[in-house]
């Protein structure tokens, strides 16, 4: 079951006795399902993952915040388990949403402002997504992503239908 990120926070605090400040409008929006584990910064962590948040510690005290964006300019190659490039894969930004699809060299790139804890989602029909931190593709240049196929998929062929429907207005002069 889910609970809002806010009242995870707050059973965060109470269990470790740490103060935690957060503006709650900053969390309304965000549910978490995990129950989180280890110490009091992975917990924290784990608990903002999924989300633009960040936390900095104060002395003893723990600010929740959301960061600046930044601007970034992001670029990779998608290819397949043997190395092929995949064309037209989805490239989407999570918080920026702002996405992209790749060229018919498995390329993309993307210029765009979002913050550093933002993920780039990859997805292609048939292929398992692949999400992937902003600041891991910030220290490497054009990095590959490798797509694995999709057991569950199950597809060994894909039929596209098109049906096409055709409207003629005719004017007849019953004179």
């Amino acid at each position: 079951h889910s609970i809002t990120l806010e009242k995870a926070i707050q059973q965060l605090a109470k269990t470790t006795q740490q103060t935690i400040n957060y503006n709650p409008d900053l969390l309304k929006a965000y549910r978490v399902n995990a129950s989180p584990q280890g110490d009091l910064m992975d917990q924290l962590e784990q608990l903002l993952a999924d989300t633009p948040l960040a936390y900095r510690q104060v002395g003893t005290l723990i600010l929740i915040y959301l960061p600046e964006k930044t601007n970034f300019q992001l670029c990779g190659y998608v290819l397949d388990e043997q190395g092929n490039p995949l064309p037209y894969v989805n490239i989407f930004l999570r918080d920026a949403k702002i996405g992209a699809a790749t060229d018919d060299r498995g390329f993309f790139e993307l210029d765009c402002q979002t913050y550093k804890n933002d993920q780039l989602q990859i997805s292609y029909l048939g292929y398992k997504t692949q999400k992937v931190p902003v600041q891991t593709m910030i220290s490497e240049n054009c990095p590959s992503f490798l797509l694995d196929a999709d057991a569950a998929f199950g597809l060994s062929e894909v039929v596209i239908t098109n049906y096409q429907h055709w409207w003629v207005n005719e004017q007849k002069d019953f004179n």
